[in-house]
């Protein structure tokens, strides 16, 4: 904690997460309920590398959001092959939340 005689909400939502986090997502279930009929669940993602854009990288330039596009564009899920290893856990981005 930054402080120790108050928690900030970035970092509130980081215990919670560490205590909760599998309460804290919507199921598989809760999230077909919501989309619109007919409309299939191609891919979902937990985890994945994703850029620094504060400092200026573009997602477009990173293979994540590029296959996701190829994801969209052929409906085949299997041509999501990332070579990066995941980097959206909080800890990878400990300036997070000050932004």
């Amino acid at each position: 904690m930054e402080d120790e005689e108050k928690i900030n909400a970035f970092e509130f939502l980081r215990l919670l997460d560490y205590t909760y986090h599998d309460k804290l997502g919507a199921t598989d279930q809760e999230i077909i309920e919501r989309i619109a009929p007919g409309i299939p669940m191609i891919l979902a993602l937990h985890e994945w590398f994703h850029p620094d854009c504060v400092s200026g990288e573009l997602a477009s330039q990173y293979e994540t959001f590029q296959m996701i596009a190829s994801v969209l564009e052929t409906g085949n899920p299997a041509v999501y092959q990332p070579k990066h290893a995941s980097n959206t856990h909080w800890s990878n981005w400990p300036e997070g939340g000050k932004l």
